[in-house]
């Protein structure tokens, strides 16, 4: 499966798209995380923004 996660700030709202492979590898970080960094390919079609994953990462204080 896939799993998606929103982004949102001033300027509007994003997509991961994160496939199983890299949710099976970063599940931790992706629940425990108050703020998120995607690595992927950012892809454009109309008003909607997604970034297929190759890797999630928590961003701490």
């Amino acid at each position: 499966g896939i799993c998606f996660i929103s982004l949102e700030d001033e300027t509007g709202i994003a997509n991961l798209v994160v496939p199983s492979d890299v949710y099976a590898r970063c599940r931790q970080e992706i629940h425990g995380a108050l703020f998120l960094v995607g690595e992927g390919m950012l892809e454009r079609s109309g008003k909607v923004t997604n970034v297929k994953t190759r890797s999630v990462v928590s961003v701490r204080q």
